[in-house]
């Protein structure tokens, strides 16, 4: 099964000086899949929905610390078991172009507070998990 990711969102992005000795680094990745489907906000009733997922980069280094939350749609994703998109998503190249997106955003914030240590290149190893999507409130009726 191929699923696509698309609509990749920045929800959060932020970065701090680090005023503590530190000697290691440490980066933290995940990535989870919503247990059920939604309808892109400008889609047709016709059009398929996808899953939404949530992945979180987070590093913190010597001199400073930073992470990143993104939002992104998973396609293909209409015909199959939340579990059976991750399992597909786990087997993609998806993980890293996720990893990509986020290192380069979380890279250019830490600049900006002189941090002094690189993101590694490859996304480190990760089990995807899945996440349960609460359902949207009721809107009231007056």
């Amino acid at each position: 099964m191929t699923v696509t990711i698309i609509t990749i969102d920045v929800m959060r992005l932020r970065a701090s000086k680090q005023f503590e000795e530190m000697t290691d680094t440490e980066v933290a990745w995940e990535i989870k899949v919503a247990d059920r489907l939604i309808a892109p906000s400008n889609a047709s009733e016709t059009a398929p929905k996808a899953r939404p997922v949530h992945a979180t980069l987070f590093a913190d280094g010597p001199d400073a610390w930073g992470d990143i939350d993104l939002s992104a749609l998973v396609l293909g994703a209409d015909q199959i078991t939340a579990q059976e998109t991750r399992d597909a998503l786990q087997a993609s190249p998806a993980i890293e172009t996720l990893y990509d997106f986020a290192r380069t955003h979380l890279q250019s914030l830490l600049g900006t507070v002189r941090a002094d240590y690189r993101l590694p290149m490859s996304a480190p190893a990760i089990e995807v998990e899945v996440f349960e999507l609460p359902l949207p409130e009721a809107d009231p009726v007056s």
